[in-house]
């Protein structure tokens, strides 16, 4: 009887180990969903301002007309001027949060 009360000691002991270290993988593994969700946010973010400066280059870039003028050679060298004295600014990209392992 000793010797199945030691044995189901060990068993115990060795099922108790287990459950603390799945306990802590589980830990680990939700502190790093946390992280991947903040870096998903961030991402988010980053695409829809970098979405938004493509939108204004282009509407910016459509505002400019090239004007032939004569060159000191005899041949038209192209002149770039803005239809428009606005220019806009592309939005800048913040980013804080910590980098994943």
């Amino acid at each position: 009887m000793l010797l199945q009360a030691s044995s189901l000691n060990d068993v115990t002991a060795q099922a108790a180990t287990g459950a603390d270290e799945a306990s802590e993988l589980l830990a680990r593994i939700s502190e790093q969903s946390l992280m991947l969700g903040e870096n998903s946010e961030l991402s988010r973010t980053g695409v829809a301002a970098l979405q938004q400066s493509v939108a204004t280059l282009a509407r910016n870039l459509g505002r400019i007309r090239i004007d032939p003028q004569e060159s000191s050679a005899g041949e038209a060298a192209p002149t770039a001027t803005a239809s428009s004295s606005a220019t806009e600014e592309p939005a800048s990209i913040e980013m804080s949060g910590r980098a994943a392992p």
